[in-house]
Formats: C-alpha cells, structure tokens, sequence
C-alpha cells in the first residue's frame, strides 16, 4: 500500500467532521491532520508548524465557538489540498520539497559552523546532507538503496541517468572525506573540501528537489 492510498481513506473519514461543532471531533480532525501532515510532509514542515501553532492559539485562550471554527476550517482546508495532492499525485514531489527543506538547514548549519571556525562539526553536517540527499534521489527512481554505501548510491543514480559522468567522479571524491568524517578522522578534513560538498549539495537539491529551496 502506498502513501496515497494510506492517507485518502483517513482524510475521507476526517472531512466528515468538517460540519461538527463538538470540541472533541475537532480535537480529532486536528490530529488526524497533524497526523497526516507528519507523513507527507515531515516533522520539520512549516505546514506542520503552521498547525501546531494555529492550535497552541487556539487552546491557549479562552475556547470560544469563533476560535473553533475558524482553526477547523483550517484544518479542512489542509485536507483538502491534500486530497487533491494525493488524487494528482504529487505527494513523491511534496514529500521530496519537504526533505530538500530539512538538507537546506543542513547546510545553512554547516556553513554557519565553518564561519565559526567548527570544521569538524560543520563536516558531519554537509557529508550528512549529501549522502541522505543521494538516497532520497535514489528512492524517488525506485531504487532501493537503505542500507547501500554512499558509492553505491552513486552507482545506482548513474545507472537512471539521474547523475553523470563528471558528477559521479565528484561524487566518488566526496566518498573520502564521507568516510573520514564518519570514522572521526578530522586531521584529514579539509575546509576546502567541506566547502565543495556544501556547494555541489545546494547544486543537487536545486536541482532534484525544489528550484526554491536555496
């Protein structure tokens, strides 16, 4: 069973509450919908967040009829677009945007890291943006690559096409230091060599994720 026909059922079931003013079959939807969002989307989602923090306002006052509506509507209108998302099919392409956001942290974390002169910190962060980076690509070409070593993950993205010649001989070079970082070997840890991986990151997020995502 796939994620879509994991989640529409669910959805179905909770738009039937769309019309409902009890507070426990809104207290319901609402988690229903966190519930779904944290599928499709992440933990990390702004989608997410959006919600958690419409429903912090919500039960930090004074509940009112008002308040539940509105935050109901909210939550229907989420449900919705996630139907239509799910029908289209564009959930792979929502759920890989929203793991590009996470790998954009990352890196923004690793670059921070370098500016204050953390190499090693900022090496964890970019070798591990890079290597799930590859894997979630590797996935979204239905290959499976879980418990595959980062140069295997290249061979297999070379093998769809979905990474060349000349980036995999980039990608091969990253191995290096991927193992180096892993296996705590940081006098053999560069900073130009963070910075390349930091940079071809960005480049490969861009472009097999989101062109907004950097």
């Amino acid at each position: 069973m796939d994620l879509k026909d994991k989640i529409l059922p669910r959805i179905d079931e909770l738009l039937e509450l769309r019309h409902s003013v009890s507070q426990a079959d809104i207290a319901e939807l609402a988690a229903g919908t966190i519930t779904i969002l944290q599928l499709v989307y992440g933990i990390h989602s702004t989608h997410l967040e959006q919600i958690l923090t419409l429903q912090k306002q919500v039960y930090s006052e004074r509940v009112d009829d008002y308040l539940l509506r509105s935050f109901k509507d909210h939550l229907c209108g989420y449900l919705r677009s996630l139907r239509s998302d799910a029908i289209e099919g564009r959930i792979v392409n929502l759920q890989a945007e929203a793991r590009g956001e996470v790998f954009g942290d990352f890196l923004t974390s690793a670059r921070r890291a370098l500016d204050e002169h953390e190499k090693d910190v900022a090496a964890v962060l970019a070798c591990a943006a890079l290597e799930d980076s590859l894997k979630q690509c590797a996935k979204s070409h239905s290959l499976n690559v879980d418990d595959a070593e980062m140069a295997t993950v290249i061979d297999a993205l070379r093998s769809v096409g979905a990474v060349d010649k000349t980036e995999g001989a980039v990608l091969k070079g990253f191995c290096q230091v991927r193992n180096k970082t892993f296996h705590a070997q940081w006098d053999k840890i560069d900073v130009p060599s963070i910075t390349s991986i930091i940079a071809f990151t960005e480049q490969f997020l861009t472009k097999h994720f989101s062109s907004s995502l950097l």
